[in-house]
Formats: C-alpha cells, sequence, structure tokens
C-alpha cells in the first residue's frame, strides 16, 4: 500500500473513531460519574501509550511544562468536557466543543500581541453565533426556561482550555507522543485525587468498558492513527479537512444510538460553527 492510501486509511479510521465518542460519552455517564469516567479512561489511555512508548523504543523525556500541562489535559479539560456531557444533550455539547479552533485565534493574536484582523473577528463571530443558536435551541426565550445552563459554560470553558493546551503544547519541541504520554502519567495523581475528594473509585463493569473505549478510540490511540495520516501524507491539508467528517457522522451516530432527535438548531448552529473554523483556520494559515 502507497504511503498516500495509508494516510488517507488512517485518517480516515480517526475521523470514524472521533466520531463515536459523543455517544459513547453519553453511554458511559449513565453508569458512572464525569470524575470516575475521567479517571479510567486517563488510566488506560496512559497504559496504551506506555506500551507504545516501549514498542517504538522512544526515549522518554522529563519536562516540567509537560507535566504542568497534564493538569491541563486530560484532567481539567475531559473533567469539563465529561461534565458538559452529562447535563447536555450530546448534540449540544458535541457543537459547543467544535468551537475550540476559532478560541484558539484569540489565544494566537494574544501570543502575538496584534490586533486582530477582520477576518479573525468574523471567524471568532460565526463560531460563538453558532454556539448561542444550539445553547439557545434557536428560541432566545429558552434562556429564562432551561434548567442547566452549567453544562454549556463547561462546554465553553473546555474550548478555551483545549485551546491554551494546545498553543503552549506546541512550543514544547519534543515527539507528540512523547508529550501526551507525559501529560497523561503527570495528570493520574491530580486525577486520582479529585475521584477520592468525590467518593472513590467505583469499580463497575459498564463503565470500565466504556472508559477503555473512550481512552483508547479518544485519547491514546486515534491520536496515534491521526500523526501516522499526518506523516504519510503528501499535502496535509488534504488530510486534515478530513476532520470536517467527523460532526455530521457524530450527529448520525447520536441519533441513531442515542436515539436523539437532531433539532435543526444544531445542524444551522454547527454549519455556523464550522464557517468560524474554516475562516479562523484561513487566519491562522495566513499567519505562521
Amino acid at each position: 500500500m502507497s504511503y498516500e492510501r495509508k494516510a488517507y486509511l488512517f485518517a480516515l479510521l480517526s475521523v470514524f473513531f472521533w466520531s463515536t465518542v459523543a455517544t459513547a460519552f453519553k453511554l458511559t455517564l449513565r453508569y458512572t460519574t464525569p470524575y470516575n469516567m475521567l479517571f479510567w479512561s486517563s488510566l488506560f489511555s496512559t497504559a496504551f501509550l506506555l506500551v507504545l512508548v516501549v514498542l517504538t523504543r522512544k526515549k522518554v523525556v522529563l519536562n516540567l511544562k509537560v507535566m504542568l500541562l497534564g493538569i491541563l489535559n486530560p484532567a481539567l479539560y475531559y473533567f469539563l468536557l465529561f461534565e458538559a456531557y452529562r447535563r447536555l444533550l450530546a448534540q449540544e455539547a458535541l457543537c459547543i466543543n467544535y468551537l475550540w479552533p476559532v478560541v484558539l485565534v484569540i489565544f494566537s493574536a494574544i501570543y502575538r500581541k496584534e490586533r486582530p484582523t477582520f477576518k479573525g473577528i468574523l471567524g471568532v463571530f460565526f463560531g460563538f453565533l453558532g454556539v448561542v443558536i444550539v445553547s439557545t435551541r434557536g428560541d432566545i426565550k429558552i434562556i429564562t426556561s432551561k434548567k442547566d445552563f452549567l453544562g454549556d459554560l463547561f462546554a465553553l470553558l473546555s474550548t478555551f482550555v483545549w485551546a491554551f493546551y494546545w498553543t503552549e503544547n506546541s512550543r514544547i519541541e519534543i515527539d507528540s507522543i512523547i508529550k501526551l504520554f507525559g501529560n497523561f502519567l503527570f495528570s493520574l495523581p491530580v486525577i486520582l485525587i479529585m475521584v477520592i475528594i468525590k467518593g472513590g473509585v467505583v469499580f463497575r463493569k459498564e463503565a470500565i468498558l466504556g472508559s477503555l473505549y473512550i481512552g483508547l478510540f479518544e485519547m491514546g490511540l486515534t491520536f496515534f492513527l491521526w500523526l501516522k495520516a499526518l506523516e504519510y501524507a503528501s499535502k496535509v491539508q488534504y488530510i486534515a479537512s478530513l476532520i470536517y467528517l467527523a460532526p455530521p457522522v457524530s450527529l448520525l451516530i447520536i441519533h441513531l444510538v442515542l436515539r436523539e432527535p437532531i433539532y435543526m438548531s444544531t445542524v444551522l448552529g454547527f454549519i455556523f460553527v464550522l464557517l468560524g473554523i474554516l475562516i479562523s483556520r484561513a487566519e491562522l494559515a495566513g499567519n505562521p
């Protein structure tokens, strides 16, 4: 098989697996708490990354910044994300979380100490407009009647945490797998303390199996497949564009498995969020 075909194969596998995790989050949360799901999925992902490091004979480099970033990801980021999925419909949490590339433009402007361009402002506007449409389900009056907006807040905060983590992590010149392994390894004690404070580790078969799936196909294996896709690709931009297949596939799986009716407001909101992402990516590409 040629390198280009391998690139597309690995990329499509990654997109498919990432398209299933929103449904996996909701299914697993039926049997456990966000804290326990975070602990078990992080544990399984760390174990997988350790095996990967050993098999590929990569040199582990201890880095204080990598260790500290583990507090952001996976500890804080996935806690916020899992809590959002516990409180919201899967389609709502999914859409809001997709806003992170737009938020990345904000952090990029701050780091470069540049005034935002019209294109950057437009991308942020469309992205957040999409989030408002999804959060209110197309009816602004729902703000006064919807019981729980904390889920929206958690999902939105997760995008800022991820964008900040991504920005800082990309500035560390260490192998990507080693960085991710370091993040997860040094976050485990923090996550364990969080779980103990919230009542301790729960051993329930359904929760552990769901967390195993999440640890592999959201955090560990899929990230490795995506890196391999980018490594084999002759034109990275074509491979990277395949990630836009994930939202519609995710919504389809959510509808078929979770039986959530897909609101038109979700579809419209997603269109605005993706439009904001496309404009934002063009802005970032034009400002290396």
